[in-house]
């Protein structure tokens, strides 16, 4: 049985997992992040093989991937945000200096059925070309100062679906903005 299989089936626990896929220093950080998100009340589901993602109103606000390093190195991990409204409070990220974060680790459109062909958009006063839709950072073994703002900007990104009755991300050419309508009451 495949691996992808066997989690699909199983649904294991990513604190049962992570001694066999990480090690060493990011082990124990990989686990003091398990134990923040299990404080903050943040449920990883199995999402795939050695993969768990994190969901706020209905939707991915990030995931958890064990070993994906593509042959270096087996005791690696990653964290992705999904940082779809992030234009809404784009000015804590940068009164907190975080936008180095987001600059440095955004993904780039890699032609997937979902975002392609990319957009071109300005994000935090910068410019770039061919992002990927979802407004997705990738970040492989984040260390401590990193965790600590990839837990603020999940902070800011679950704040913000927690209270808003739309979800937004600005595009360079068009706003995409899916607001909720109101339901009528009978």
């Amino acid at each position: 049985m495949s691996l992808y299989k066997e989690h699909m089936k199983t649904r294991p626990k990513i604190e049962d997992i992570i001694p066999e896929f990480v090690g060493g220093s990011l082990q124990k950080q990989l686990l003091d992040f398990v134990a923040w998100m299990q404080k903050n009340k943040m449920k990883l589901g199995i999402a795939g093989a050695n993969l768990w993602n994190a969901k706020c109103k209905g939707k991915s606000i990030f995931g958890v991937a064990l070993g994906r390093d593509y042959g270096r190195n087996n005791k690696t991990w990653g964290v992705s945000l999904n940082l779809n409204n992030l234009a809404k409070y784009e000015d804590d990220v940068i009164n907190e200096g975080l936008q180095e974060i987001v600059w440095r680790y955004i993904r780039y459109c890699a032609h997937c059925s979902r975002c392609t062909p990319g957009m071109d958009m300005a994000l935090l006063g910068k410019e770039f070309k061919n992002i990927c839709s979802g407004l997705i950072l990738f970040i492989n073994d984040p260390d401590e100062i990193m965790l600590n703002g990839i837990k603020r900007l999940i902070e800011l990104e679950k704040q913000v679906r927690v209270n808003a009755k739309s979800s937004c991300y600005k595009r360079k050419e068009v706003n995409q903005c899916q607001s909720k309508k109101p339901s009528k009451k009978t």
